[in-house]
């Protein structure tokens, strides 16, 4: 492979690399930001987890959902 070309490929691949690194970072603070509180936390799951880990649904028969299982 001629030096430059290679050259090249090495800047771009830092490049991605660098900005994925970066766009982690702020994955990682805005989930420090809209993180909730632990009291919080505790009467979500009181509220609607069974002892089991399953996230039921009270007013439609005891029922588990998916979208109520990705949010907790």
């Amino acid at each position: 492979m001629r030096p430059r070309l290679l050259a090249l490929i090495v800047c771009v691949i830092s490049a991605v690399a660098t900005l994925t690194r970066a766009e982690a970072q702020l994955d990682i603070a805005s989930l420090r930001i809209n993180s909730i509180a632990a009291k919080e936390w505790e009467a979500y799951r009181s509220a609607f987890m069974k002892p089991s880990g399953r996230v039921v649904d009270f007013e439609n028969g005891m029922i588990s959902h998916s979208e109520g299982q990705g949010y907790a």
